[in-house]
């Protein structure tokens, strides 16, 4: 071989080697950084909060990052199983929660065996086809004999499906939790970005302390700082839309002898009364250990259920099935004492309408963060378990697509991807609450016309499929579930019928409802 045909060899092997991948990564990022990536050690995200939201991204983010600290205000035990251990940070956590069958589904590919972990330890499986009595806006339900498996969700207090991710995530190696406060970020502004490189945090004993880090996460829930955050950056907030639909709930835990258990013409109960009619909804619902969790709801201030449980006798006789409720508060034995919880607003920030620039890099938002939804619907675990899926494939991606951990503009990648699986809870709830005469619209737009008559047919049509048949029944939970899109509803022999009850409401108007109750006898035992 000629010396000359050898040394372009030679240079063009060390090029390929060594020239290409440099120009590689920095061709990956659709907007090159003019900024410093890091100032410490490579691989580090601080997630603050350690309620659901924050252990679904450190179990996501472990798989991307080689050291996970999870920051959070409260002492966390793995022990405290049951609904009595509630913590300050969680106070919505003494009420009713549940798992539907995307949420299980997502949960279980994160954590492989937790629900059948949860289900030995004492959770409930919950079926809405077979496993609820449910008189909805007025009308008894029907119900299956046997439940399909895709309607089958976990039923459990708050606590003891908090404390089993939580150990979980506890047993992955790269994962710590640390006990402190984050009063602020550590950021700087490099060219036109802001950049966040660590938090402050401040442990128990009021010392402050800086802790470096390549990536933040804000899972703080409603109590985030975000807005301080942000405003620390000179950066707006996301355009947000805001409802204040004044919901108030108390809750207690009781538990029934076997005698009664097996007296019981139901094995879960749920009295909803019509959205126009102003009285309060309860719940009662199996959880784990035998024990039911007992939920009384009210819209607006003037119907905030009392905790003393003889003014909640006298409250049931104002209630729809009210002596369901009188029977469980009379004899079943009561656990815990009850709490109240009044939770006013329900809100979303638009993270799809940012731009390049409006959000600081290294930083990202999720869970009850940037969205909260109307407790009344389960939505919040499910949404935040889909938002850390959504980050962990923007992650991914990058990786994949770019071969480089330059996370530059990564996070608002990950704050667009977020945004399409909250808007997606979002419409549902909002479109109910805002059927309600005790909404408030605080930001964004009001009831239009449109609007209320989506919000008409979507009522008559819940009604129409949980009274006809069973496969429209069935066919309404799958997409309450969110096993299904409610695309597979918008077919004629539903669509014809519910159309039909609108019309009939829009001319002739509603029928006059009274609060009567049901004779025991026309109770079918499900």
């Amino acid at each position: 071989m000629e010396p000359t045909v050898l040394l372009c060899a030679v240079v063009v092997i060390l090029v390929a080697f060594f020239v290409l991948p440099v120009r590689r990564g920095k061709a990956c990022s659709e907007k090159p950084c003019d900024h410093e990536v890091s100032r410490t050690p490579r691989d580090h995200v601080i997630i603050i909060g350690a309620g659901m939201a924050g252990l679904f991204a450190g179990r996501v983010l472990s798989d991307y990052f080689k050291k996970v600290t999870i920051v959070d205000r409260d002492a966390l035990s793995d022990d405290d199983t049951g609904v009595a251990s509630t913590r300050r940070g969680t106070p919505q956590g003494f009420h009713h929660h549940m798992m539907p069958m995307k949420g299980a589904r997502t949960l279980d590919v994160l954590f492989p065996g937790l629900i059948e972990e949860l289900f030995a330890d004492g959770a409930t499986q919950l079926n809405l086809a077979s496993d609820f009595l449910i008189v909805f806006k007025g009308v008894r339900a029907l119900n299956s004999k046997h439940g399909p498996l895709d309607l089958t969700g976990i039923a459990s207090s708050r606590p003891f499906l908090e404390s089993h991710v939580r150990a979980r995530v506890r047993r992955i190696p790269n994962v710590t939790f640390c006990q402190a406060t984050v009063d602020e970020l550590l950021h700087e502004r490099q060219g036109d970005a802001s950049v966040v490189y660590g938090a402050v945090l401040r442990s128990k004993d009021g010392k402050d302390a800086d802790l470096h880090a390549d990536m933040v996460v804000d899972a703080s829930g409603r109590r985030s700082r975000l807005s301080k955050y942000l405003e620390s950056m000179g950066l707006p907030e996301p355009p947000s839309e805001c409802l204040d639909v004044s919901i108030s709930y108390c809750t207690a835990v009781f538990k029934p002898t076997p005698e009664q258990l097996a007296a019981l013409s139901w094995r879960n109960f749920a009295a909803v009364p019509p959205e126009y009619v102003q009285a309060n909804l309860f719940v009662i619902m199996a959880i784990e250990h035998g024990c039911f969790m007992v939920g009384i709801y009210g819209y607006g201030r003037h119907l905030v259920a009392p905790t003393d449980v003889e003014k909640l006798k006298v409250l049931t006789s104002s209630m729809l099935h009210g002596e369901v409720l009188r029977t469980v508060l009379d004899t079943w034995q009561q656990v815990t004492p009850f709490k109240s919880y009044i939770d006013a607003s329900s809100y979303v920030k638009r993270f799809e309408k940012l731009q390049p620039g409006d959000w600081p890099e290294n930083f990202i938002a999720l869970g009850d963060a940037v969205s909260a939804f109307n407790p009344q619907y389960g939505q919040g675990m499910t949404a935040s378990a889909l938002e850390s899926v959504a980050i962990g494939d923007v992650l991914r991606k990058h990786l994949t697509e770019h071969y480089t951990r330059d996370w530059c503009g990564v996070a608002l990648q990950c704050q667009k991807a977020i945004a399409p699986v909250v808007a997606e809870f979002w419409a549902t709830g909002a479109t109910e609450d805002l059927m309600r005469p005790t909404t408030t619209v605080v930001r964004g737009p009001g009831p239009s016309t449109a609007g209320k008559l989506k919000s008409l047919v979507g009522s008559e049509l819940a009604k129409y499929c949980l009274t006809s048949n069973e496969e429209n029944m069935q066919a309404f939970w799958r997409v309450t579930m969110m096993a299904a899109s409610p695309s597979t509803l918008m077919r004629p022999s539903i669509l014809l019928p519910t159309f039909a009850r609108c019309l009939r409401i829009m001319f002739f108007g509603r029928p006059e409802f009274k609060l009567t109750i049901a004779p025991p006898q026309d109770r079918r035992k499900v």
